[in-house]
């Protein structure tokens, strides 16, 4: 189950782009390393992973904002 794109930095709900990339690594202690998919907001300019972005399997706004914040934000 996903939703609608909700940037996890800003908030706003509209997608600059879409990418679809493969994972150059699958280094656990590194994030970025297993994402395959990114949307980019159209307003503050950030890659956002899937997950996040559009809140797989239920994911509130605010636990895509917290791991956002925690796990991805410092390394964007």
């Amino acid at each position: 189950m996903q939703g609608e794109f909700t940037c996890p930095e800003c908030g706003s709900g509209t997608i600059g782009d879409h990418l679809l990339v493969s994972p150059a690594a699958t280094d656990p202690s590194e994030p970025w390393s297993c994402v395959c998919e990114m949307y980019q907001c159209g307003k503050c300019w950030s890659w956002v992973p899937a997950d996040l972005g559009r809140r797989w399997g239920g994911m509130s706004v605010e636990r895509a904002k917290e791991e956002w914040r925690d796990d991805y934000r410092s390394a964007a």
